[in-house]
């Protein structure tokens, strides 16, 4: 199944925004494809070894991927973007690790914290096949907030939202697995990272995007 759409939400000053491109590459299974930046506005992003530090290992891209294959390899992708860079696909938890298949998924496994600092950062040109979510513009008032990333079974009931956390539930995906993005307000308004190992820091408004580990022992949502 192939699908392609640009998850986006609308701010309470009436101003649309771009979340996350979502897309299923595969041809004859499911390949999952995420996408945060886009090209055309400038936005890029930097991949960090350390969470909390700007070091030398760090790669910065126009365009970075995060991709949930068939075979339940969950990577970053660094796109290549001259003659003199080559693209980059990095496992987090352990190279060659593996999730659960997309095709073994049952209830719900996290798999994507993304936290949204700056909305000015979440902006797409011209998003293709736009899906906007559905929870009330007033919600999105310029305060931080983070989304979750779950993939589950198709069959599986979708989460009860509370006061704090809202639910969307995307049912074009997949012919076997759904998403679900629970949102939520968070009270840090950006972060301090430190320079490689000097003692200096800068304040960073960056929204941030982290792999949630896997764990095949513990209970799923």
């Amino acid at each position: 199944m192939e699908a392609n759409y640009s998850i986006c939400f609308r701010s309470s000053s009436d101003e649309d925004h771009f979340l996350f491109q979502a897309l299923n590459i595969g041809k004859n299974g499911d390949d999952l494809k995420f996408v945060f930046t886009d090209p055309a506005s400038g936005v890029g992003g930097a991949y960090t070894v350390n969470r909390d530090r700007y070091a030398k290992g760090d790669l910065i891209r126009l365009v970075p991927e995060i991709t949930y294959h068939n075979d339940g390899s969950l990577l970053f992708k660094m796109p290549r973007y001259n003659k003199r860079t080559s693209t980059e696909h990095i496992n987090p938890q352990q190279q060659g690790y593996r999730r659960t298949a997309l095709a073994d998924i049952g209830q719900w496994e996290g798999f994507i914290l993304y936290r949204v600092h700056s909305y000015n950062l979440c902006i797409k040109e011209d998003p293709s096949n736009p899906l906007y979510l559905m929870t009330d513009a007033q919600w999105f008032d310029g305060t931080p907030f983070e989304c979750r990333f779950f993939l589950g079974h198709k069959e599986c009931p979708t989460p009860i939202p509370s006061n704090e956390i809202l639910v969307e539930r995307l049912t074009c995906l997949s012919h076997q697995v759904d998403l679900v993005l629970l949102l939520r307000k968070i009270a840090e308004r950006g972060f301090r990272m430190r320079l490689g190992e000097s003692e200096k820091y800068v304040f960073s408004t960056n929204n941030v995007i982290e792999l949630i580990p896997h764990n095949p022992d513990a209970g799923a949502l």
